[in-house]
């Protein structure tokens, strides 16, 4: 392991020792470079509308882009008030996001829930990607994304794009429904600043009961600023420690709650298990981001992050329903251009224990991920190829002289044409290979945009293929590539429309329908002999629009989904899958007054009910409206003082199976900049 990271760092050294050798004059302005600005995450100063990367690998309008996709911006995610980055994606059209404890989320991007197998371990999302700032977060390992492990916050945040479009052709196998792709903060100037927030809270059952489970804190911090006209910094920390909103735990097969005092009376090794009843989620952090430019056409941005968290959830099929995991990692990270030529490359070690006190759960991860593309035009085209590799090994603890691998080959061809000056047509293609399996993988994607009096018409056609990420074990997460069957595949066909009326109105339109297959494994008992692969069939057919509006000092901003799922087409004039909600959405009000010293902001999250199917019972979710608020007020300069409330209706109803009640949740806080 160690060699490993030697000689990532060298390879970073000798990339530097050759960019400083084109180095220009120091005196020249730190921003006055002509890089391009979509790769570097700087964007101009004053964007007459939110622009995005992620649609197309090019810095544009988001109402522009041939494929659906939506933009929180760094002012949106603060004026929310959202306390992590799942409930942020709660401001997207599309997006379907639901709690299972404090602090504790599922995300789906028009996705159906349905759990094959039946089992708990299986309810993740296993076909959503994030990204920071160019690195894919996925786990292959776990087959998802563990949201408590990003080792960033929304504090660190410049702006979040939502891709809703499957996106595996420019980002891996892992994007098959979408891409949630996170740019952090890049600092400009060379002044030094100092910023801390710290709010702290406690649920409404806590405060009936005169606040005897607890409070709630959370805070992050950060430093930044410069040397000289070429060099920037922003160094970041964070510690959440979020108490569970109950104490009690579901017993799977006695179908009802016991309090957290009696579980060893049902679980002999529940001290093992479950051992912190009543803690929902902690997180610890830090961040030292770097930005050194080399000359016009040379930078580089670095980051050294560490994490430690854990979190209690539910995992597991086993007499309880949820499990608790921790992690502690260590990530290096490198995004670096040279003119045309952008580079990415990141390494992680740490170690994950995905569920405590169960056995064949506890791994030492090692990854690396290079990702290289260039872009150049010929004649009319844009063209931008890109190859990349990733490798990524997991040791179990308990059995240190093995190991699962998953090494991915890949490579992709963007092309851009403009036939004439309204229509605009693009295409991508992109081949996989991993070593675990038996055939290469192929995804593209064509899509068009043709632009009319001020608004856009875009339609997309995309078809992708993913690896077979199957569990062997029951009680296990560990998931690994089946070699010897056909592929994940989906299909999507998308046809849009937006428009910016009069300056002050943004509205957007997206319908959309997809099919395809995956395979997965059936459980018939604890031994593995009794596994079996199934395929399953699924279709989805929907839409969904978004209308923002500005006026003086308050803007209004309103989407809604409308989808139904099944196996086959014809599922979809009839009932369908009950297991996805059909109508989700949100609307918000974000009001400024008194010079912008106040700030008062109010949202709305809804989705209609759902069931869903496991081994012990069909569990009906109710349909729930979420209505959150925050009030700050500037008492000097950026200094402020808030009052935050999430789900201030208290609606107390679960939002996932056998998971816990959520209810109101009450903080105050304080933020300041110096």
């Amino acid at each position: 392991m160690v060699k490993y990271i030697i000689i990532f760092f060298s390879c970073i050294g000798a990339f530097n020792q050759l960019l400083a050798q084109t180095s220009q004059d120091s005196s020249q302005v730190f921003m006055q470079f002509t890089v391009e600005e979509d790769v570097l995450n700087l964007q101009p100063k004053k964007p007459k509308s939110p622009q995005i990367y992620s649609a197309s690998k090019v810095q544009e309008d988001y109402l522009s882009t041939p494929i659906a996709a939506t933009v929180i911006s760094q002012q949106m995610i603060e004026q929310s008030g959202a306390l992590n980055i799942p409930e942020v994606l709660r401001l997207a059209p599309g997006l379907w996001v639901t709690q299972k404890t404090n602090g504790n989320y599922e995300v789906y991007i028009r996705q159906n829930n349905t759990i094959t197998s039946g089992l708990l371990q299986d309810s993740k999302n296993t076909q959503l990607l994030v990204v920071i700032d160019h690195v894919p977060q996925y786990d292959y390992l776990f087959a998802g994304i563990t949201w408590e492990t990003l080792p960033v916050t929304i504090h660190d945040i410049e702006r979040i794009e939502v891709v809703k479009t499957p996106s595996v052709v420019f980002y891996g196998n892992a994007a098959i429904s979408g891409v949630i792709h996170i740019f952090t903060k890049r600092i400009s100037s060379q002044k030094f600043r100092f910023s801390w927030q710290s709010q702290t809270g406690a649920a409404a059952f806590n405060l009936q009961n005169g606040g005897t489970q607890g409070f709630s804190y959370l805070h992050q911090g950060s430093v930044s600023g410069g040397l000289g006209d070429k060099f920037r910094f922003r160094l970041s920390g964070h510690y959440y420690f979020l108490k569970r909103f109950q104490e009690d735990y579901y017993l799977l097969f006695d179908n009802r709650l016991v309090p957290s005092d009696s579980l060893l009376d049902f679980k002999s090794n529940a001290f093992e298990t479950n051992l912190n009843t009543k803690k929902g989620q902690e997180r610890f952090g830090l961040n030292a981001f770097t930005t050194y430019v080399f000359g016009k056409k040379a930078v580089v941005h670095t980051n050294l992050a560490y994490q430690q968290s854990f979190a209690q959830t539910i995992q597991t099929d086993d007499t309880l329903a949820l499990a608790q995991r921790t992690a502690n990692t260590l990530m290096a990270q490198v995004n670096a251009l040279v003119d045309k030529l952008h580079v990415t490359a990141s390494y992680h070690i740490g170690e994950r224990d995905y569920a405590q006190g169960y056995a064949d759960n506890q791994f030492s991860l090692n990854q690396f991920q290079v990702l290289a593309d260039y872009k150049l035009r010929y004649r009319e085209i844009d063209i931008q190829p890109g190859v990349g590799l990733l490798w990524s090994h997991y040791t179990p603890n308990q059995v240190p002289d093995s190991s699962i691998g998953f090494t991915n080959y890949y490579a992709f061809v963007k092309t851009n044409l403009n036939p004439v000056s309204k229509l605009r047509i693009m295409a991508s293609l992109r081949g996989d290979f991993f070593t675990q399996a038996d055939q290469p993988l192929l995804s593209y994607q064509v899509s068009s945009t043709y632009k009319i009096a001020g608004q856009i018409i875009r339609g997309s056609y995309t078809y992708n293929e993913a690896p077979v990420l199957a569990r062997q074990l029951r009680q296990n997460i560990q998931h690994t590539i089946l070699p010897q069957v056909s592929p994940n595949n989906s299909s999507t066909i998308e046809l849009g429309w937006s428009a910016n009326i009069q300056s002050k109105i943004n509205a957007s339109l997206a319908l959309f329908l997809n099919q395809g297959g995956y395979q997965y494994a059936d459980f018939e008992g604890a031994n593995p002999a009794s596994t079996r692969i199934d395929a399953f069939n699924f279709a989805q057919a929907g839409l969904s629009t978004e209308v923002s509006v500005r006026w003086s000092k308050l803007g209004i901003r309103g989407f809604v989904t409308l989808q139904r799922s099944g196996q086959t087409l014809n599922d979809l004039s009839q009932q369908g899958f009950s297991s996805t909600p059909q109508f989700y959405g949100g609307l918000q009000f974000n009001y400024e007054g008194l010079l912008g010293r106040l700030n008062l902001n109010t949202q709305l999250y809804f989705y209609e009910n759902y069931t869903i199917d496991t081994p012990y019972q069909v569990v009906a979710i109710p349909a729930k409206m979420l209505l959150n608020l925050k009030v700050s007020y500037k008492v000097w300069k950026e200094n402020s003082i808030f009052l935050n409330v999430r789900n201030a209706l208290n609606n107390t109803s679960q939002e996932f199976v056998f998971a816990d009640q959520i209810p109101a949740f009450y903080l105050i806080g304080l933020q300041f900049t110096l």
